[in-house]
């Protein structure tokens, strides 16, 4: 699902987010449970410079933004016990992001946006964390059961 433009993997699919300098595209269809399970992450292109985490001086060239793939994500497809581990979880991910939100706030410049996206993602994770014991007190966690 990707075509190569200028030297770069250009990835068909819905963008479901972006901002100045990335998008993030899903680039599968939805499963026997509703959700995708494939998402690319890559630049967008502009014609604004954009200076590195060195912060470029005046007078060195700024590189140009382009399609450069940073990265993809690839999320459990189907049941485990079914189809064995695939991919991550949500909980893996809100893993990673938490843990992030808390460096940040243990770092010089902790924020009380911070620790309300930490409240939200710690709170997401403990209600996937009661559906999955649910799932198993009802012996159906890892199948293709409600």
């Amino acid at each position: 699902m990707s075509e190569e433009v200028a030297g770069y993997e250009v990835y068909e699919g819905e963008v479901i987010y972006e901002d100045d300098y990335l998008e993030v595209r899903v680039i599968d269809k939805p499963g026997a449970g509703g959700a995708c399970h494939e998402y690319v992450i890559q630049c967008r292109p502009t014609d604004a410079e954009v200076y590195d985490e060195y912060s470029t001086q005046a007078g060195e060239e700024p590189f140009k933004a382009d399609r450069t793939v940073l990265g993809s994500i690839s999320f459990q497809n189907g049941p485990i016990r079914e189809n064995g581990v695939n991919g991550l979880t949500n909980e893996a991910l809100l893993a990673i992001v938490e843990h992030r939100l808390n460096c940040f706030q243990a770092g010089p410049y902790p924020s009380h946006y911070n620790a309300a996206a930490l409240a939200g993602v710690e709170f997401s994770k403990t209600v996937l964390h009661d559906r999955t014991a649910d799932r198993k007190a009802r012996g159906v966690e890892g199948e293709s059961k409600a």
